[in-house]
């Protein structure tokens, strides 16, 4: 398989901007009556802060958007994003156990979904949450498609062709985990023996 670059679609920031506002005039009309009802310095102090807040989003939303980037290759899915903070999401296949596409109303009028890849361990500890959710990507069912023929060539694959994958390096890791895992548990089980003594 080819490696595929995929980036969310502009619609995506548009629904971003549209929820942006959604909130923030709201809130601004609340901090202009409670600044009226309370005392009128306090009104220039919300605006304020209302104000710098709406400049700095407004600069950070597009510039986060653009920094949304995701590959799909061979042997994994993987995110990045982050304008301060980079973040990089590796999720390899084997560990992916199911993949959702989303699309709610405002994404169907501009033709775009978001991909959910969960796996095992990270959706049990984060409540059923995705690992990886690729926002705003046009054909999203045949990227979909795409990553589940990945995973379904993998399940479809003898045990003995995944042990070939595994490198040296990484199993002398494995097993220096487990050992010291192992010396962990035999002094937690000896110091609980001398206690109950």
């Amino acid at each position: 398989m080819n490696n595929m670059t995929v980036t969310p679609e502009r619609g995506e920031l548009t629904i971003w901007f549209l929820i942006y506002w959604t909130v923030a005039l709201p809130v601004l009309a609340a901090f202009i009556l409670l600044a009226i009802l309370v005392e009128p310095l306090g009104f220039g102090i919300a605006a304020a802060g209302w104000f710098l807040f709406m400049i700095v989003f407004i600069i950070w939303m597009p510039a986060f958007f653009r920094t949304l980037e995701y590959n799909i290759d061979s042997e994994t899915v993987r995110g990045k994003w982050g304008v301060f903070w980079r973040k990089q999401v590796t999720v390899p296949y084997r560990k992916i156990t199911n993949v959702d596409v989303t699309q709610g109303p405002v994404q169907r009028k501009y033709g775009i979904g978001t991909i959910h890849i969960q796996t095992a361990g990270y959706s049990a500890n984060k409540g059923g949450s995705a690992e990886l959710k690729m926002l705003g990507v046009k054909n999203f069912d045949n990227l979909k498609d795409t990553i589940l023929q990945q995973v379904m060539a993998l399940v479809a694959s003898s045990p003995a062709q995944m042990a070939e994958k595994t490198t040296k390096s990484g199993r002398e890791d494995a097993f220096a985990q487990i050992s010291a895992d192992v010396a962990a548990i035999r002094d937690i089980l000896e110091r609980d023996r001398k206690e109950g003594s």
